[in-house]
């Protein structure tokens, strides 16, 4: 079974938003073929003190990217933007 390393890029709502609780919803997130690997925060995107979060994820070649980057962006209390930063099949 191929499997793919997929990098995230999630900005935060506001620069209130408990980082960790993105974290933590994020990882909630639950598909056939997916695992939640190492998440790294980092500081001052853009204007203001905004964190955002680097999440590693491991993927099955037969799940869908794009799939796990819509449920991201519909956490819109949340998250305000996901992109994908690095994709490279293991």
């Amino acid at each position: 079974m191929h499997k793919t390393s997929v990098i995230f890029c999630v900005a935060p709502a506001t620069e209130d938003t408990d980082i960790r609780e993105v974290e933590t919803k994020i990882k909630s997130i639950k598909m056939k073929g997916l695992t939640w690997g190492d998440c790294k925060k980092d500081k001052d995107i853009g204007i203001g003190k905004l964190n955002r979060l680097k999440m590693l994820a491991v993927v099955e070649n037969d799940t869908s990217v794009d799939e796990i980057e819509e449920r991201i962006s519909r956490m819109k209390d949340l998250v305000q933007s996901v992109d994908i930063e690095a994709m490279s099949e293991i």
